[in-house]
């Protein structure tokens, strides 16, 4: 059973088969904590590179079909997190959780504008305005 269920999973997370076979169990488990650690981390690396995407496209298709003489969409200047520590403090994750909810509010509402313009334009082009 350890060779078969076990080990392969120690050795996913980095311990090696010797120490797998000499150490107790609970010299193990941090091993896993580590692996826990990383994936979060890859999550919100993650969550971050698609929140960067879409407000990407956001900009894009909010130029592509907005208003002539209006102000053009600009795309952030820096990243998310450079802005909270130009603040001197990091965001607490009850803020940065809020700050991204309002971010995905904002990049909603410009894909929303965006695509509202895009089919406001198709009705113009084929007659129906």
């Amino acid at each position: 059973m350890y060779r078969k269920k076990v080990l392969p999973q120690c050795l996913a997370v980095g311990v090696t088969e010797e120490y797998f076979w000499n150490a107790y169990p609970i010299e193990i488990e941090p091993y896993f904590e580590a692996q826990r650690i990383r994936r979060k981390i890859h999550d919100e690396e993650a969550y971050f590179q698609g929140l960067y995407t879409m407000e990407a496209f956001a900009v894009v298709l909010g130029n592509a079909f907005r208003k002539k003489n209006t102000k053009p969409l600009e795309y952030r200047k820096q990243p998310i997190l450079r802005e909270a520590d130009e603040k001197n403090r990091p965001l607490s994750p009850k803020e940065a959780e809020e700050k991204a909810k309002r971010d995905a509010d904002r990049l909603f509402h410009r894909l929303e504008i965006a695509r509202f313009n895009a089919e406001l334009a198709e009705k113009r082009m084929s007659g129906g305005l």
